[in-house]
């Protein structure tokens, strides 16, 4: 029965040809198994990891052209704008932490003697801009408390401490019953 429930699965994901799970069906390992199928079955692993990441990279890099093409051609009142402001700021936040840290790993390979005295730092200017429109342009935002929260998140991380506390004192002020109120 075991069997023809896992048939039944995979008949029923074959469907889904552009899923990256289905190239690769992964049953229990026992214990016995040999080093050689392990080194298979691991550098398939590693394939479909990197296959996964690469199909995200690209996706993200869709995403955003696309929100900024609607950014760039709808009217600033327009209902949906703070939403894809915001949508488009976390995406640019996470580029940019991507290549914070491909460029972190980069400075860390090198000898520390021979580093530079600066490490790399992320740089979230991109996102910042995006939520001081938001912040300054839709007051009325049902998110507003989130916007705060991430920009001060932002300016933790980029080492602007001062700032990140006023936003957070700002959430907890403005916004008691937020639920940020616990991490502000």
């Amino acid at each position: 029965d075991a069997a023809n429930g896992a048939r039944r699965r995979r008949a029923g994901q074959a469907g889904h040809a552009n899923s990256l799970e289905d190239r690769l069906y992964l049953r229990e390992r026992p214990p016995a198994i040999g080093d050689a199928a392990r080194e298979f079955t691991d550098s398939r692993l590693e394939q479909l990891l990197a296959d996964r990441e690469g199909l995200l990279v690209q996706r993200r890099d869709t995403a955003i052209a696309l929100l900024e093409e609607f950014v760039r051609e709808e009217p600033e009142m327009a209902a949906e704008m703070p939403d894809a402001l915001l949508r488009l700021a976390e995406l640019r936040w996470e580029l940019a932490r991507a290549t914070y840290l491909i460029a972190f790993e980069a400075w860390q390979q090198v000898p520390p003697e021979n580093r530079s005295a600066d490490q790399p730092t992320p740089d979230y200017s991109i996102s910042l801009q995006l939520y001081d429109r938001i912040l300054s342009r839709h007051p009325d935002f049902p998110r507003y408390d989130l916007v705060l929260y991430m920009k001060a998140f932002a300016m933790t991380e980029t080492g602007h401490a001062d700032a990140a506390l006023d936003l957070y004192r700002r959430i907890l002020d403005d916004f008691p019953q937020s639920r940020f109120v616990p991490e502000a």
